[in-house]
C-alpha cells in the first residue's frame, strides 16, 4: 500500500520540490523485490541540484512522529540497483519532473519485520552572483520520503490498534465546550492504519454528532494521537476525491486542494460546542475492535455563581453608596 501525497522545501518561492509519495507502507516477501519509485517536481523559479541520501528512522512512541537518524544499515535499498548512486546529484530544472528508480532485492534468509527507512533529498540552488565577496547566495533545504518496508512470508495484516488513552472531562460548564483527545498505540506486530470513530448523543435529542478518524498509521510499538472529521466533512472529502480527474482536466492542483481541506478540516483536538450544555453527553468511542463508552455531565456553574453573587454584589453597591453619603453630609456638616 502507498499513501500518496507530496511535501515541499521552500525558501520564499526561489526553491519548491514536491515528493510523492512523502509516505510508502512496502510488503515484499524474503529472497523477493520490488520496484518504489519516488517522483520529484521542481515548481520553483529556478535550477536545483539534488542529492539523495538514505538513513533509518524511528517513530517516536510518545506521539509517533519520524525522528531521523545519521546512517542506515541497510544495504537492499538501492538506486535502480546500484548502491554506488547514493549521494550522486542530478539537476531537476524548473517545471521539470524526475523519478527516482528505487528498488528492493530482499535475501531468502533476511530476517522477517517491520524496517523504517527515509530518502533524505538534499536540495541546493545558486541564485545571483555576490560580486563584492565573489561568492555565490545559496538557498538550500531538505524534503524526504519515509518507507516502512514489511518483510514477510504473507501480507497477513498483524496490526494491533487500541485505545491508549481518551481525554474526556467527567463535568464541564454549560456556557464551555467539551474538549477531548483521543491516542491510540499499536501493539501489534506491524504498521496498521487508526480505524473508527466517535459518536455523541444527549438525551432526549435524537440526533447524534459522529466524527470519524482519519487513517492515519500507527507504527508497531508506537502511538500517536487520533486525528478525524465530522460525517459531513468527510463526504465533502469524498465529493472533492471523486473530482480528482474533472481537476485535473481543468488545470487545477488535486493534491494541493485536497491537502488544504484536510489541514482545514482534519483536527487532533476535539471539541464539542453548543450555545448552552446541559445534563449528561454520551462518548462512544470505537477504535480497532475496542470500544469505551464516557459520560460527561454539564451544569450551569458559571450561572449559578453569578446568581450566588448578585445578592452579595447588591449589598455591596448598597453599602458603597450609604458610605458615600454620609460622608457628603460629614463634611456639609463640617
Amino acid at each position: 500500500m502507498v499513501v500518496a501525497g507530496a511535501v515541499s522545501a521552500q525558501s520564499l518561492d526561489a526553491l519548491s520540490i514536491n515528493v510523492s509519495p512523502p509516505v510508502s507502507y512496502l510488503y515484499v516477501k524474503p529472497g523477493a523485490g520490488i520496484s518504489a519509485p519516488i517522483h520529484l517536481e521542481n515548481q520553483g523559479r529556478y535550477t536545483v541540484n539534488v542529492t539523495p541520501q538514505l538513513v533509518d528512522f524511528r517513530p517516536n512512541h510518545e506521539t509517533g512522529q519520524v525522528v531521523l537518524q545519521q546512517t542506515t544499515d541497510f544495504k537492499y535499498l538501492s538506486i535502480a540497483g546500484d548502491q554506488d548512486q547514493w549521494g550522486k546529484s542530478f539537476i531537476i530544472r524548473p517545471g521539470e519532473n524526475y523519478t527516482l528508480p528505487l528498488t528492493i532485492a530482499i535475501p531468502a534468509d533476511f530476517p522477517q519485520g517491520e524496517y523504517y527507512l527515509s530518502v533524505l533529498f538534499n536540495v541546493e540552488q545558486m541564485l545571483i552572483p555576490d560580486l563584492e565577496n565573489s561568492a555565490n547566495t545559496i538557498l538550500s533545504g531538505v524534503v524526504a520520503s519515509h518507507l516502512v518496508l514489511a518483510v514477510n512470508l504473507d501480507e497477513t495484516d498483524r496490526s494491533q490498534i487500541v485505545i491508549k488513552d481518551f481525554k474526556l472531562p467527567k463535568v464541564v460548564d454549560s456556557l464551555m465546550g467539551i474538549n477531548f483527545q483521543i491516542w491510540a498505540k499499536n501493539v501489534g506486530l506491524n504498521a496498521g492504519p487508526v480505524k473508527g470513530q466517535l459518536t455523541i448523543s444527549h438525551w432526549p435529542s435524537l440526533s447524534e454528532q459522529v466524527y470519524e478518524f482519519f487513517p492515519d498509521m500507527v507504527l508497531a510499538g508506537s502511538q500517536r494521537q487520533v486525528r478525524g472529521m465530522s460525517k459531513e466533512d468527510l463526504a465533502q472529502l469524498e465529493k472533492l476525491a471523486k473530482q480528482e480527474e474533472l481537476i485535473v482536466a481543468n488545470g487545477d492542483d488535486f493534491l494541493t486542494m485536497q491537502s488544504q481541506f484536510l489541514e482545514e478540516n482534519l483536527i487532533s483536538d476535539f471539541s464539542y460546542k453548543r450555545p448552552f450544555l446541559l445534563g449528561t453527553y454520551d462518548f462512544r468511542l470505537e477504535l480497532g475492535e475496542e470500544e469505551q463508552l464516557e459520560r460527561v455531565i454539564a451544569l450551569p456553574f458559571s450561572i449559578v455563581i453569578v446568581i450566588i453573587s448578585l445578592p452579595l454584589f447588591y449589598r455591596f453597591f448598597v453599602f458603597l453608596i450609604r458610605s458615600m453619603t454620609t460622608v457628603k453630609r460629614t463634611k456639609r456638616q463640617e
